[in-house]
């Protein structure tokens, strides 16, 4: 799982008590650790008068995301960015779920970031570790069985997630627009800006890198697609004349090239059961990842079509259709939802944003699936939909869910983060 977080809103400091492992390095630009001073304070439904007041306002707001969308679920513990004195904690921007249960968020106070690793279970606090720069965003990614990758404008860090030490480091252009994307070859390491792109494949265990290409990006703003044995990314110079714009593939364990396309303005969008997907003029296309062949192209989908973007998920469940979120698009669109299959490309079922309850203009985001219910919200919308035929299963204008892993769920954003555990 993987989380964004943005440098929106001032909050100031926090309180976290017992906090170990925290880890220091720097080579040139990269530098992540040190003492980040005092974080957010841990409430549980069982402490004193503060985190009994806090727990009361998160079961109010857990009993509002139940009504709307029929999601039983126990508020466990969480995290309070005020004191009862009125005194300002920093906030709760962005989290993670590591396969081992840690519970990661990034937590600023005006320019400044730090994280705070707790037990997702009990709220138990583990470690924490200063971000040297937030702007532009911070990525967390969990290697399901290894690091957990902090990516900054400045630097790509590896932690342990357990212990909050720093395994290995590796500074990344400020200019560009960077992302980390574990694969079965390494950490592929992507720095998109026009001209100066490259990609890098760095060890997962140590850093070290294995191999460096140098590319064109066309748009820095869609990220490379990792699928099978290729890594494709929106190159300006795909074609023969290395003019024109499309798609080209790399091999991820050596990065030799290994097919391009220029035929109606290609994009990397997402890939699923081994299909690249492309958005294309001539609309969403299946292509196979090695060869470049395509599979298939679909027709425009209802709701603003792909030509806005949008994002792949992988189906939750066995027997569930692949999803498509559809973006908003710039007039009125709002966007949609549209379940298909990846290897033929026949669509399933289709809903419209209207019909999921999204408002013009406002990005609706998927924060995971719970079974075969997926939840969609745009942090004040939070719809429930059922994967395998689209059915809306449920549907309000409450504080959505921002992320979910197993059966828990972190709600964030404001004064108070809970964390909940969802009923079967």
């Amino acid at each position: 799982m993987r989380t964004r977080t943005w440098a929106a809103g001032t909050v100031a400091v926090l309180v976290v008590a017992s906090v170990v492992g925290i880890a220091t390095a720097a080579a040139g630009r990269c530098a992540v650790g040190g003492d980040p001073g005092p974080g957010a304070a841990v409430w549980t439904p069982s402490g004193g008068p503060e985190e009994r007041a806090a727990a009361d306002e998160a079961q109010r707001r857990t009993a509002a995301v139940t009504a709307a969308a029929g999601l039983p679920a126990t508020v466990v513990w969480g995290l309070r960015s005020r004191e009862g004195n009125g005194e300002q904690l920093p906030e709760v921007v962005g989290a993670t779920v590591t396969d081992d249960g840690v519970l990661v968020t990034v937590q600023v106070r005006g320019d400044d970031a730090l994280l705070a690793a707790h037990a997702a279970a009990d709220g138990r606090p583990l470690w924490s570790a200063a971000l040297p720069d937030r702007r532009g965003g911070v990525v967390l990614d969990p290697v399901p069985g290894g690091p957990l990758l902090v990516t900054t404008n400045q630097a790509l860090a590896a932690l342990d997630p357990s212990t909050g030490e720093l395994r290995w480091c590796t500074g990344v252009d400020p200019d560009a627009t960077s992302t980390a994307t574990p694969t079965g070859d390494g950490v592929l390491v992507a720095e998109q800006d026009a001209r100066r792109s490259r990609m890098r494949m760095l060890s997962t265990g140590t850093g070290d890198e294995q191999w460096s290409e140098r590319y064109e990006s066309h748009d820095g703003g869609i990220a490379p697609v990792v699928a099978g044995d290729t890594v494709a990314v929106f190159a300006a110079d795909a074609g023969d004349d290395g003019r024109t714009s499309g798609v080209r593939a790399f091999r991820t364990a050596t990065g030799e090239p290994a097919w391009s396309s220029t035929v109606d303005f290609p994009k990397p969008m997402g890939a699923s059961d081994g299909v690249l997907l492309l958005r294309t003029d001539a609309g969403l296309q299946g292509v196979d990842p090695g060869t470049g062949r395509v599979y298939w192209t679909s027709r425009e989908p209802v709701g603003g079509g792909t030509r806005g973007g949008g994002t792949v998920v992988a189906p939750p469940v066995a027997g569930a259709p692949a999803l498509l979120l559809r973006a908003v698009g710039q007039d009125d669109s709002r966007g949609g939802l549209t379940g298909f299959d990846p290897a033929t490309g026949v669509v399933r079922w289709e809903r419209t944003g209207e019909e999921l309850g999204g408002r013009p203009g406002r990005p609706v985001e998927s924060p995971g699936a719970l079974g075969d219910r997926v939840l969609l919200t745009d942090h004040d919308l939070l719809a429930v939909v059922d994967a395998r035929d689209g059915r809306v299963l449920g549907r309000g204008t409450v504080r959505g869910v921002d992320v979910v892993s197993g059966d828990l769920g972190v709600a964030f954003g404001g004064p108070l983060t809970t964390v909940l555990r969802f009923a079967p």
